[in-house]
């Protein structure tokens, strides 16, 4: 019984050490990144890959303080589709939302089409990665997912030449 209590009791003592230390980097951390905004954070372009029945597909978003233009190329380089949509960061003391509205698609089969609704998600900077989370507000509907972005490297840039959209 005495041998059972103190493998409790070292088990116990090894998780209080592991959160306090995992609570101190954490706040290090955040210490770090809390005089930078979540809006100034997400500023620049980010980038996802697909792979779809056509091939890979490479995703860019690039936030630039109060709009969004989110370009899809396709396995060879090529422009498939472009949107813009304007977009406000509300920052809480727990979680950051992200809110967009007024998207306008640029390129792509629904070249101007225009669509007013707001929707929002739940997201957070890991480094270099931004991590969205759909679903998770009140008013959502559907099944959460989560979205994952690597900021965009210079070697993951598009070939300008086949890029013509602008904003």
């Amino acid at each position: 019984m005495n041998t059972h209590i103190n493998n409790i009791s070292c088990i116990a003592l090894f998780l209080m050490v592991s959160n306090a230390t995992c609570f101190a980097d954490k706040a290090e951390k955040q210490g770090s990144e809390e005089s930078v905004s979540a809006a100034e954070q997400i500023l620049g372009k980010w980038v996802q890959y697909r792979d779809t029945k056509q091939g890979r597909i490479k995703i860019i978003k690039d936030h630039r303080g109060d709009h969004t233009i989110l370009k899809v190329y396709g396995p060879n380089g090529e422009s498939l589709y472009s949107h813009r949509s304007e977009y406000v960061v509300e920052e809480t003391e727990s979680i950051y939302v992200f809110r967009y509205r007024n998207k306008v698609v640029m390129t792509g089969p629904k070249a101007g089409e225009k669509d007013p609704k707001e929707s929002a998600y739940i997201f957070r900077i890991e480094g270099d990665r931004f991590l969205e989370l759909h679903g998770m507000l009140r008013t959502d509907q559907g099944k959460p997912s989560l979205v994952t972005w690597e900021r965009l490297k210079e070697e993951d840039k598009p070939n300008p030449r086949l890029d013509q959209t602008t904003a």
